[in-house]
């Protein structure tokens, strides 16, 4: 299972970075840190539910619509715990919305961006304070609508250019 192999060793990765820095950091606070690693390790559960459901429906599509919506749920979820300022970290919004493209289905990548706005958004909701000043929050609302939309272009040429090469 491909998928969920690399979904898990994205979050493994991040788990372990997670143990380093309590490890190391001398202000640990043992609460924080069970709840920043109990996000991760519930957002790993959760993919193990989503793989199967991928096979139990045999590549029905739905399930990458699924997984796309949890990631959004989860990554806001965690965000929404993590102390700020949250800066670069938003930028896992984007990763959502370009890992979609992977799937090369431009539905998807629509869906993906859609979720990753919504939860954004949510995530200011939770947030306020990391929504200020107004600006930068909807400019950041307008870079995730601008990934979307050049992702999924570039998966639309490349779906254009495949069945353009299939009929040849």
């Amino acid at each position: 299972q491909p998928l969920l192999a690399w979904h898990v060793l994205a979050l493994l990765t991040l788990l372990v970075i997670t143990q380093v820095i309590f490890a190391a950091h001398p202000d640990r606070e043992i609460g924080y840190h069970l709840q920043v690693s109990g996000m991760l390790v519930l957002w790993m559960l959760a993919w193990g539910a989503l793989q199967w459901l991928m096979d139990r429906e045999e590549g029905s599509g739905w399930s990458h619509y699924f997984w796309s919506a949890v990631d959004a749920i989860f990554l806001t979820a965690l965000l929404s715990v993590i102390k700020g300022p949250l800066g670069p970290l938003l930028g896992s919004y984007l990763v959502l919305v370009c890992a979609a493209g992977l799937y090369f289905q431009t539905r998807l990548v629509v869906f993906t961006t859609a979720a990753a706005m919504i939860a954004y958004a949510g995530l200011m909701f939770l947030r306020p304070e990391e929504a200020q000043p107004l600006h930068y929050a909807l400019l950041f609302e307008a870079t995730l609508w601008i990934a979307g939309f050049v992702v999924g272009y570039q998966v639309w040429r490349m779906r254009i250019l495949r069945d353009y090469y299939e009929e040849r």
